[in-house]
């Protein structure tokens, strides 16, 4: 009878996975990018500089 704990167990540790940096909802969260790209403003961004997501996708910070 000691089973169904222990498969809750294991069900609670897949789903509180460390993957709250995912989450980018909330308006002028930041991250740092994973490949090089393309702000609105039209100047590009480096692998690895914090950008911010904007209704047109991800850019600079300030040009949120």
């Amino acid at each position: 009878s000691s089973a169904p704990s222990g498969s809750a167990g294991a069900f609670e540790t897949g789903s509180a996975g460390g993957s709250g940096t995912r989450r980018t909802r909330s308006s002028g969260a930041t991250l740092k990018a994973r490949f090089p790209g393309r702000c609105r403003c039209g100047k590009a961004y480096d692998k690895g500089e914090t950008i911010a997501k904007n209704p047109d996708g991800w850019g600079h910070p300030a040009c949120v």
